[in-house]
């Protein structure tokens, strides 16, 4: 009788863990996320996130199927990430203009210059979210219109009245910044001049607690972005507390890329042109920045 009551209670505890094992995976990071894309996530992604698995690579740019595009992405939360639905907003742009011209998309998740040297060097058709500088020129042919725009602006405080019309206003002002980011012309040489101060820090979801908790005027960063970070990074009581400046500190343009070394490319870029052009005139493009902007496509677990 003993030893029966012995096994019944090894196999309630090992369903038990069982159980507990389910819900961990259910709702946490370790799941592979092609995996947690099908079964666990409210809706499904548009386009494809190929997996960093070097022994189950794809395979030659095209060879099987010409009518195929495989970009480099990265995490820039709202506009790219594998954690957000359709691979973000931007993400979801691409993907749906180049399906308008019946080309299949899919992504490959890197650190941004690693995936750019990879497209430079051939294993992508190409990479997205940059702006044009002279030596990516040389390799890469550039969309025809931006497939976005991150736009530059001073976070303040509600019980803070920032008033400001030009950067001579913003003199003796203490804004928070992050290093390495650059945030327009005008601003980046007020700054190297010193007639504007920026404290950088290492991270800008430090720039934005600091705000909420009174130890920093004004932070500078993307519209976008910076509304991305509170809805993750500050409790709904501490971001209504929190506003922008309707003035742009800058702005700057960001591309599709695709390598000039595919023949194939040129095929493919004339007719994401066409595409987004129709997705423009649609309506969806304005819809679909809505719907981020309202975090829409935050993933939520069940």
């Amino acid at each position: 009788m003993r030893s029966l009551c012995v096994k019944t209670m090894a196999v309630v505890v090992s369903l038990l863990l069982a159980i507990i094992g389910i819900v961990v995976i259910g709702c946490g990071k370790s799941v592979p996320k092609k995996a947690a894309a099908q079964s666990t996530y409210e809706q499904p992604q548009t386009g494809r996130s190929v997996p960093e698995q070097p022994e189950r690579a794809l395979p030659p740019i095209n060879a099987a199927n010409p009518n195929r595009v495989v970009i480099a992405n990265g995490e820039w939360d709202p506009y790219f990430s594998e954690n957000l639905q359709h691979y973000g907003v931007v993400s979801r742009i691409v993907t749906e203009a180049f399906a308008i011209e019946g080309i299949e998309v899919e992504y490959v998740f890197r650190p941004w210059k690693r995936g750019m040297e990879e497209a430079k060097n051939g294993k992508w058709n190409g990479t997205m979210g940059w702006g044009k500088k002279p030596d990516r020129l040389e390799v890469f042919n550039y969309c025809d219109e931006p497939i976005m725009e991150t736009i530059s602006t001073l976070f303040h405080r509600k019980d803070y009245p920032l008033n400001w019309d030009t950067l001579s206003d913003l003199k003796g002002l203490d804004i928070s910044g992050t290093a390495g980011y650059f945030y327009g012309d005008a601003i980046e040489a007020a700054e190297k001049n010193g007639e504007v101060d920026i404290s950088r820090g290492p991270a800008d979801k430090l720039n934005f607690k600091k705000l909420s908790e009174g130890r920093t005027t004004v932070v500078i960063n993307d519209l976008d972005v910076g509304y991305a970070l509170m809805r993750t990074e500050l409790s709904p009581e501490q971001a209504s507390q929190i506003t922008h400046h309707p003035t742009e500190v800058g702005s700057f343009p960001c591309y599709l890329l695709l390598a000039k070394d595919n023949a194939e490319n040129k095929r493919l870029l004339e007719l994401f042109n066409k595409g987004l052009k129709k997705l423009q005139q649609s309506g969806k493009v304005k819809q679909y920045w809505q719907e981020s902007r309202r975090g829409d496509y935050v993933i939520k677990c069940r």
